[in-house]
């Protein structure tokens, strides 16, 4: 049976179940994943409404240094998904619930 889905819809799944797995101190690597996803659709319909992230956008970082601030805060989700980074490459994270 087909499930009609909004990009809310698709967002708040992700989030609830990021947050039942946190809760279960399961599958940290899955909450990661499933909440940076939940968190880029908000991220997008917003930008295209003009409103600004406070992690993303902030102005507490100079223009200048804003590159390495978005490199650093998007380690961990670009190493998850992308298929540019070498398969030898390792990352370690916290694993602390």
């Amino acid at each position: 049976m087909p499930i009609k889905l909004t990009k809310f819809d698709v967002a708040e799944r992700q989030l609830f179940l990021a947050i039942r797995l946190f809760f279960r101190e399961e599958a940290p690597i899955s909450i990661h994943t499933l909440s940076k996803a939940a968190s880029q659709i908000p991220y997008d319909i917003g930008s295209s409404l003009g409103a600004k992230s406070i992690l993303r956008d902030t102005d507490f970082i100079r223009n200048e240094r804003m590159r390495e601030w978005h490199q650093l805060l998007f380690k961990s989700r670009n190493f998850f998904s992308s298929t540019q980074i070498g398969i030898a490459t390792t990352l370690i994270i916290s694993m602390k619930f």
